[in-house]
């Protein structure tokens, strides 16, 4: 399934893919709501 559509079935706001070579990391962070503001 594509992102996009992933996105919109689980009604994601934002998706954000990082990659960390230097350490092996490599994560995914699903932003679901931000109506309230920032939460991090």
């Amino acid at each position: 399934m594509e992102i996009f559509e992933k996105m919109a079935q689980y009604d994601y706001e934002q998706i954000v893919f990082c990659h960390d070579p230097s350490v092996n990391l490599k994560a995914i962070i699903v932003i679901h709501d931000t109506t309230l503001g920032a939460a991090l």
